[in-house]
Formats: structure tokens, C-alpha cells, sequence
């Protein structure tokens, strides 16, 4: 009885676990075919996707297009026909007034208009100690030259007046004593002393009318002349003050336009200025200066036509005359950015000015430039042949 039930259940369970493990076997069977084929329908579908063409896309703006046969391509920078002309201080110091903002930025300008001011409160203090010391050698001077004093003269004449009546007496007294010499009635050291009292009295007389002709005479001359020195001068340092004192007003040199404003009242500003106080331009007629790849210029001629077209415009290109041509080749510094470009390229620089314009252009902007060279190739196509 025992051994029957024991086998009655062992049966079932045995039963089970192989059904068991024939599933996981059969299930292990049917994965790897399956992830082998999710893997191919991957890699097919990859391989759809990346080869698959993508659809035009239309540039933003339409590149410039030259309008001649045979052409020379630049980059050009607007310019001010004046160039740019960067105002500076003459004189280091605080900026006292200012007499435009960076609001005006754009506005136009007359030759003269004034600008900024530096501080120059310590230059009037300076003029004003030189006109006080200018007043003593005027003074010097004015006392020199309205020698001699009348008040001096008359005591001077009256003395001479004295002497000479003293030497008169005198020699009377000596020309008695010479007569009563002859009779012996006087000794001869009377006689002496009576002659030695005529020479002095004779030289006093003398003395005091010398003394009269140069109080006439006036002032010495050359002591005129250094005084007359000594005035000019400090008369020449005022002036040097008072050019101080004008140049610490700046005023616009030409008539144009403010094409940066960079001063404000209580900034500090050095000679040569850090930063470009003030850029001013005459945009009357503006101008594109044109980069000449060192390549192109054996092809280049001075008065080439060309036109420029202004980045992102309707490409509408613009008329160029030619101004003149820069004969120094400098390195490039206009960069277009081409792969194939290298920047130990040397260019020449060519002027050109814009004939009329049909889009506004502003200072520093870039073009691109056409130089019309189709005169130049035909010539060279035709002596080749």
C-alpha cells in the first residue's frame, strides 16, 4: 500500500517539470531567430534613412552676381569719403562740458561746432598770475622811460649853479694870491693851497654838471632793453596760456557727420586718448575701399568700372567710380571667411565711390565688389593666340 501511493505522486510532478523544460527549450529555439531578425529589419531600415536624399533648401538671401563678362572679386568696407576722423584731446584732464551726448550720434556737424571742453581751471589760474607779474617790468619799464624826473633836474641845476659860483670865487681868490706872489707878500704855501682849492672847486663843478647831463640824458638804454625782454616775454607765456586755454575746447575740424559719441561730462581723458572719443565722416559721397587679392592685381587696372552689392539686399548692385588706387600692398585684414582663404594674403587697396545709392549704407559695412576686367582678359586672350 505504501509504495503504490508513493508512486501514485511522484508521477504528476515528474510530468510537469518535463513539460516545463520542453517549453523553455522550445522558447530558447524560437529567440534567437527572432532577435536576429529584428536586427536585419534595423539595419534595413537604417540604411533607407541615411541614403535618403534631403530636399533643397533655398538660401536666405540670393548671392551677388557679377554683372560683367571677365571680373575681379573683392571685399570692400564703407568709408567715409573723409575717412574716418577720430577727434581727440589735445590736453589730458577731466572733460568739464560736454556740448554733444551719445545721442546725437548721427546728427551733422559744422567746422567749428564745439564739441567738449576740458577742465582748464587751473590754465586761467595761470594766466591770472602771469598778468599779475607783467605788471612789474610794464611798471620798470614806464619809470625808465619817463627819465628824467623834472622834480630831480631843478635840485641838480641849482647845485651846479653853486659849484660853479664856488669855482669862480675860487680861482678869483687863487688869481689875487698869484699877483700879491710877485711882491711876496704871501707865503708860498697860501699860494699852493689857493691853486689846490681852485682844482677842487673846478672838479666838484665838473662832477655836478656830469651828474646833470646824465640825469638829462634819461634812462640807459640797454637797461630799457632788458626790461622790454623780461616783458615779452611773459607776455609769450600768456599767450602760450591762453592757446592752452583754447585748445581745451575741442571743435569739429570739418563738416560731417557723428558717427560715435564716446564723451561724457567728468570722464577722464589722455593724450593720445584710449578709445576713440568722438569718429566724425563727410557721407556725403561714401566710399568702398576694395581688397584686391594679390592674385588679381597683375589683372588690374587703375579706372576699372565696377559695382558692389550690399550683403543681404534685394541685389541691386551699386555703381562704383574709381577714386584712386593705394600703391602700398598690406596684408589682408577684411576676412570673408572661404574655406580656401589664407590669412598671410597680401591685398591692394583701390578707393571707389558710390554713385548713387538705392540702399543705405553705413560705415564699416561690408560688400562684395565686381571690378570689371573683361577689357584686360580680351586683350590677354588675344595675344595668346
Amino acid at each position: 500500500m505504501t509504495v503504490s501511493k508513493s508512486v501514485g505522486t511522484t508521477g504528476p510532478t515528474q510530468t510537469n517539470m518535463r513539460f516545463v523544460r520542453a517549453f523553455f527549450a522550445s522558447l530558447r529555439n524560437m529567440a534567437v531567430p527572432a532577435v536576429s531578425l529584428s536586427l536585419l529589419l534595423f539595419g534595413v531600415a537604417h540604411v533607407v534613412t541615411s541614403t535618403r536624399s534631403e530636399p533643397a533648401i533655398d538660401p536666405p538671401v540670393t548671392p551677388p552676381r557679377s554683372p560683367y563678362g571677365a571680373t575681379i572679386a573683392g571685399a570692400g568696407v564703407v568709408e567715409p569719403r573723409s575717412e574716418n576722423v577720430r577727434v581727440g584731446a589735445p590736453l589730458s584732464g577731466v572733460i568739464l562740458t560736454t556740448f554733444v551726448t551719445p545721442d546725437d550720434t548721427g546728427k551733422s556737424v559744422k567746422k567749428g561746432d564745439l564739441l567738449f571742453q576740458v577742465d582748464d581751471r587751473h590754465l586761467h589760474a595761470q594766466l591770472l598770475h602771469a598778468e599779475a607779474r607783467l605788471l612789474v617790468p610794464q611798471a620798470q619799464l614806464a619809470r625808465l622811460e619817463s627819465q628824467p624826473r623834472p622834480e630831480e633836474v631843478s635840485p641838480q641845476r641849482f647845485r651846479v649853479d653853486a659849484l660853479r659860483a664856488n669855482a669862480v670865487r675860487a680861482r678869483d681868490d687863487f688869481q689875487r694870491l698869484l699877483q700879491l706872489s710877485d711882491s711876496r707878500t704871501i707865503s708860498e704855501s697860501e699860494l699852493v693851497a689857493s691853486r689846490q682849492t681852485l682844482q677842487a672847486a673846478d672838479a666838484e663843478r665838473d662832477r655836478a654838471q656830469a651828474e646833470l647831463d646824465l640825469l638829462i640824458s634819461g634812462a640807459w638804454e640797454p637797461d630799457k632793453e632788458v626790461t622790454r625782454a623780461e616783458i615779452a616775454q611773459i607776455v609769450a607765456e600768456i599767450a602760450r596760456i591762453k592757446t592752452e586755454i583754447s585748445r581745451s575746447t575741442v571743435t569739429a575740424p570739418i563738416d560731417g557727420v557723428m558717427l560715435q559719441v564716446n564723451v561724457r561730462t567728468g570722464e577722464f581723458v589722455a593724450t593720445p586718448p584710449t578709445k576713440d572719443l568722438i569718429v566724425l565722416g563727410d557721407m556725403q559721397r561714401p566710399r568702398v575701399r576694395v581688397e584686391i587679392d594679390e592674385s588679381d592685381i597683375p589683372r588690374f587696372r587703375p579706372g576699372m568700372d565696377a559695382a558692389a552689392f550690399v550683403r543681404g539686399s534685394d541685389g541691386q548692385p551699386l555703381p562704383l567710380r574709381f577714386v584712386r588706387t593705394e600703391p602700398f600692398v598690406v596684408p589682408k585684414q577684411s576676412l570673408t571667411g572661404s574655406n580656401d582663404e589664407r590669412v598671410d594674403t597680401r591685398v591692394l587697396q583701390v578707393l571707389y565711390e558710390i554713385q548713387a545709392q538705392t540702399h543705405s549704407v553705413f560705415v564699416g559695412q561690408q560688400m562684395d565688389v565686381f571690378v570689371n576686367a573683361t577689357a584686360v582678359d580680351a586683350v590677354t586672350v588675344s595675344n595668346g593666340e
